[in-house]
């Protein structure tokens, strides 16, 4: 593997950071991109020069089904963190994720 082909899920402020900064790091290639609202996709779009090569998505099952990705960058809401690092996990994918899914041993 030449690549590692990543999916950002979260395209607000954090995940747009994400995406202008992969694209600077050898070895990784953005080939997906989640967020349920439709103009962030659109603004995260305009951030890559391939974008016709980037599936979008707004529904975050249908992300993780997609096969062109090996790992997702998860810059979601920290209370949302958890539920989708393991969603993504049992779907196959490696996880990065953005901030602690939890804060606290009770959290965990």
């Amino acid at each position: 593997m030449n690549e590692i082909r990543i999916g950002i899920a979260g395209l607000g402020g954090r995940g747009l950071g994400w995406v202008r900064l992969l694209q600077k790091v050898p070895g990784y290639r953005i080939t997906a991109v989640y967020d349920w609202i439709e103009p962030l996709r659109e603004r995260a779009l305009g951030e890559i020069p391939y974008r016709q090569e980037v599936k979008t998505f707004g529904d975050y099952a249908d992300f993780l089904g997609f096969d062109g990705m090996d790992a997702v960058g998860l810059c979601v809401r920290q209370i949302e963190h958890g539920q989708m690092a393991a969603q993504a996990l049992e779907a196959g994918k490696h996880v990065n994720s953005e901030v602690p899914p939890a804060y606290t041993m009770a959290d965990c």
